[in-house]
């Protein structure tokens, strides 16, 4: 896919404007950063001259790497395709829809992120019968308070499906390891990987 943008000297002098291209995701099963830099290009005008620059994206420009697959993973999901003069300053920005792979392969394991195991029937199911004893977990520890619990903000909820899973024996008074890993290996029987 290619990104179009016009850029105008609306100046009395020539000059010269860097002109940069942002991905940033919506949201997704993993903590990314809020936009990356994907491309940029030195433009030199005269006075009133407009050009179009030009940005080539591919699959890796949606992409992260992903540990488990060990290969480069794109989500399903929304990016905004953000023109700016630099990270803080956004010119223009467009938001696009984009076709990912849902999969995973191998075994979930301690080290899975709580996403993952929520992507899998069965571990949605662990996870509804668990997140009570998270939450009172999380409240017991100073983490979150009630009025967090009620205003769950999509950041929270990124950043707690980040995190491996064993995160829950830390989080889950008297949860231990050895708890975690039965449960995984019950998540983990038969064949779920397709979904």
């Amino acid at each position: 896919m290619s990104v179009e943008v016009d850029v105008t000297n609306t100046g009395e002098v020539e000059g010269r404007e860097v002109v940069q291209l942002y991905v940033a995701p919506h949201k997704g099963v993993i903590l990314r950063p809020i936009k990356e830099l994907k491309g940029f290009t030195k433009v030199n005008l005269k006075p009133n001259e407009t050009k179009t620059v030009t940005f080539a994206l591919d699959k890796r420009s949606f992409a992260y790497w992903n540990l488990e697959l060990n290969d480069w993973h794109v989500e399903d999901g929304n990016y905004d395709i953000v023109i700016g003069k630099n990270v803080h300053d956004d010119v223009l920005k467009q938001t696009l829809s984009v076709r990912g792979i849902t999969i995973f392969v191998g075994k979930l394991t301690e080290l899975s992120t709580i996403g993952d195991v929520i992507l899998n029937p069965k571990g949605a199911a662990y996870w509804e019968k668990i997140q009570p004893r998270v939450i009172e977990g999380a409240k017991q520890k100073g983490f979150t308070s009630e009025t967090d619990v009620e205003n769950e903000s999509d950041h929270r909820t990124e950043v707690m499906f980040s995190l491996p899973i064993n995160t829950l024996c830390f989080i889950i008074p008297d949860y231990t390891i050895d708890e975690l890993n039965t449960a995984l290996e019950e998540i983990n029987k038969d064949d779920w990987r397709i979904y």
